[in-house]
């Protein structure tokens, strides 16, 4: 059925390509078939997919059929979130809400579901919280809990992260009790899943095995395609106990399933796994034939993945080389026409024929105003296509990929990663129409893009509330970490103003954290359809909890950040202004531990 989901929408790709290449809207009857289409099958390629999703959305937002325009709307979210586009998937989602709602109640959880996870994949656990309490409470009583039985659950994963672990493991345990009371396998296989991970946290690795064992045996009696995952859980149980035997065990059975389903990914990451524990077990030989193959399987699966990702953007780009060839011969072309009509003129003028000169002038000048008419398209189409990738890219690595048709991935030592935050931004959304809240980001994002304009710190990306910026990249500079705080500190003072300004109409305004911390990362262009400049590294991550933990209105830094700007000029001349500190301690920060921070704000500011 996979095999002929795959071949059907490959088909439907092509005629869909074919029909829309002169820029026809889509049919009424092709909508229905493709809607029906992506209603009964799994979308397998999310890049190929997503396109065709939209499309179809776009059809069916004319005719305001909710619960189509619903569905398709949490389609195009599971495309983007699967894509790593977070920000695009949290957008998507927040503007279906009232299509759904409009639907059914039961589209409607769907809807809320989607969101409480693309906020835990975000990391925005008290705004998943907030948003599930809310959802309870307005949840009419009339309407059966089995819709809203993923909801509690991905609070509860919300509330581990936090810390709130009594609260989390009651919500897991009332989930299986009702999965049980409902004989639903697969959701009692879920739930089974959710204790085993929880008990796994919190160290009691036997109670942990014990609910996967349970899980992992329902997941083989109704074949279930969760059990490879199951399988290798168990065998990281089984490690962590020393009994590597046990975790052989477990592995050999995940890796025969991997084969079966020729999941490379998964294959590749347990071999490396069976090589360990088959080195506890001192079987040295054994061990390193296991991680050959780990290696060799390695190399075939990046091969794979950089030969299709190289193929694509190598096809991109020698189609668009192709096309200024086409531009460049027909001009060349043009050019030969017209010297050759000056002989022709020429010759003319010689024999004395005065009304082939005439004619021929006339068609000589229709010819130069139609080379400097193509002249101006192309240099118009290349301005226009220089500023779009500008707006996309720094210029230096829009000239080296506009130069080279790549861009390559660089390494820098220091780096200083800005985030900032709306607090409580679910609540202040929905006492916003979407037109007003999306005016009111934008105003906020518009100043925060001036002011990195006017520190020299690039603009990396927003991800729905969120804005993220960086220091010292592509071009590091001496002055860096504190351009990077100065524009922190004017980006925050911008929200206090603008909190101050709507407060005196009686208006809701957003309150705001910020965090900056120092360190090194990678940087490099992302996608291959669109592009996207982006950073990776600890440093970034580090960034991101130096932000979720500071206070409103406040400037978060951490120790790095700290000690970078005791020992650096305020700019490049070394005068400006100066900072003042405040040492907050040692705070606990996620994945991370205690980390030193510091609010940070101007003298006399």
């Amino acid at each position: 059925m996979k095999n002929l989901g795959a071949a059907f929408i490959i088909i439907v790709m092509l005629t869909f390509l074919g029909s829309t290449a002169n820029g026809q809207k889509l049919s009424g009857n092709k909508a229905d078939s493709l809607y029906n289409h992506f209603l009964e099958n799994k979308i397998e390629d999310f890049q190929e997919a997503l396109p065709l999703v939209q499309k179809v959305l776009n059809h069916y937002k004319s005719s305001n059929d909710s619960c189509r325009i619903s569905y398709l709307a949490r389609k195009s979210y599971e495309c983007f979130e699967a894509l790593g586009s977070f920000d695009k998937a949290l957008e998507i989602i927040l503007w279906a809400e009232p299509y759904s709602k409009g639907c059914s109640w039961h589209e409607y959880a769907k809807n809320i579901t989607s969101q409480t996870s693309i906020y835990l994949t975000l990391e925005r656990f008290e705004k998943a919280i907030d948003l599930v309490n809310k959802t309870e409470k307005d949840w009419p009583p009339h309407l059966p809990d089995r819709l809203t039985k993923e909801m509690p659950v991905n609070k509860a994963i919300a509330l581990v992260y936090l810390g709130r672990r009594k609260e989390a493991r009651g919500i897991f345990k009332g989930a299986y009790l009702q999965a049980e009371t409902d004989k639903n396998k697969n959701d009692q296989i879920d739930a089974l899943t959710n204790l085993g991970a929880f008990y796994g946290m919190l160290e009691e690795i036997d109670t942990a095995a014990t609910f996967l064992k349970k899980a992992s045996g329902l997941c083989a009696e109704i074949s279930c395609d969760r059990r490879l995952e199951l399988l290798q859980n168990l065998a990281t149980l089984a490690g962590a106990q020393k009994k590597y035997q046990l975790a052989v065990r477990y592995l050999d059975s995940a890796i025969t399933l991997a084969q079966l389903s020729k999941n490379l990914h998964a294959e590749t990451s347990l071999l490396r796994e069976i090589s360990h524990a088959t080195k506890e077990l001192g079987q040295p030989v054994e061990a390193w034939n296991l991680m050959l193959k780990h290696a060799n399987l390695q190399d075939t699966l990046f091969s794979k993945e950089m030969a299709a990702g190289i193929a694509k953007f190598q096809m991109q780009y020698e189609s668009e080389k192709k096309a200024r060839r086409i531009k460049e011969l027909e001009l060349e072309q043009l050019n030969s026409e017209l010297r050759e009509n000056k002989l022709k003129r020429t010759r003319s003028i010689y024999l004395g024929s005065a009304l082939a000169v005439l004619v021929l002038a006339m068609g000589l000048w229709s010819r130069l105003r139609y080379i400097n008419k193509t002249k101006a398209v192309i240099e118009k189409e290349k301005e226009r296509s220089d500023s779009l990738l500008l707006n996309i890219l720094p210029a230096e690595i829009a000239e080296e990929l506009k130069e080279n048709g790549k861009a390559e991935a660089r390494d820098f030592e220091l780096v200083s990663i800005l985030f900032t935050d709306f607090k409580e931004f679910t609540e202040a959304s929905e006492k916003l129409t979407a037109k007003e809240l999306v005016e009111e980001i934008n105003v906020c994002f518009e100043a925060f893009d001036a002011i990195c304009d006017k520190y020299q710190i690039e603009k990396i990306k927003t991800i729905g509330d969120a804005y993220m910026a960086a220091g010292g990249l592509p071009v590091p500079t001496e002055d860096s970490v504190t351009n990077t705080v100065l524009a922190a500190l004017e980006m925050q003072n911008f929200i206090t103003q603008r909190q101050a300004e709507k407060k005196s109409h009686k208006e809701l305004a957003f309150q705001m954290r910020v965090g900056v911390h120092s360190g090194p990362v990678v940087a490099g262009i992302v996608g291959v359809k669109k592009f996207q400049y982006d950073i990776w590294g600890d440093t970034v991550n580090t960034a991101s909890r130096i932000e979720n933990s500071c206070e409103v209105g406040k400037v978060n830094i951490s120790q790095s950040t700290y000690e970078l700007l005791q020992n650096t000029p305020v700019t490049s001349t070394g005068t400006g202004p100066k900072f003042t500190f405040e040492s907050r301690g040692k705070i606990e920060a996620k994945g991370k531990g205690e980390i030193e921070m510091w609010f940070v704000s101007l003298i006399n500011h």
